[in-house]
């Protein structure tokens, strides 16, 4: 069975596959590696897997307390500034998460963007969500 961070990754890139501006774009889990770091490059983190023990039975474990964190980084290009490209992917990614999909997994905080410490041609932006998820059948169920 696929773990939710591997299906996002491969989602958010079929996302932009076919994306002109944005089609050659780098999407990896954070303990990925690539030799040399382009722009744009989505970097999707496992903050929170915690066992939800209102869940649980005899059986131990069912159902894990999940977050991630979705870090854009992206630089200035001729059509859009840093900031631009920050905030066109961060929506497309948002309404990815707004979908049938992945409805269930409730964003944590604002849409939070800020530039590179000694490069003012690159912007991260982070999107973060939550959820819980059952561990024996992948169903995403939503905390209120």
């Amino acid at each position: 069975m696929i773990t939710l961070s591997h299906q996002l990754k491969n989602d958010i890139k079929e996302l932009f596959e076919e994306d002109t501006e944005y089609g050659d774009m780098i999407v990896k889990l954070q303990y990925e590696l690539y030799p040399e770091p382009t722009f744009p490059v989505i970097t999707i983190s496992e903050l929170n897997n915690e066992d939800d023990i209102r869940y649980s039975n005899d059986s131990g474990e069912q159902v894990s307390y999940l977050s991630y964190q979705i870090r854009i980084d992206c630089e200035q290009t001729v059509e859009h500034t840093a900031l631009e490209n920050v905030e066109i992917i961060g929506e497309k990614i948002d309404n990815l998460m707004k979908s049938e999909r992945y409805w269930c997994m409730r964003r944590v905080g604002s849409f939070t963007k800020q530039p590179h410490y000694n490069d003012n041609n690159v912007m991260y932006g982070y999107l973060r969500y939550e959820c819980n998820v059952d561990i024996n059948t992948n169903t995403i169920y939503r905390r209120y």
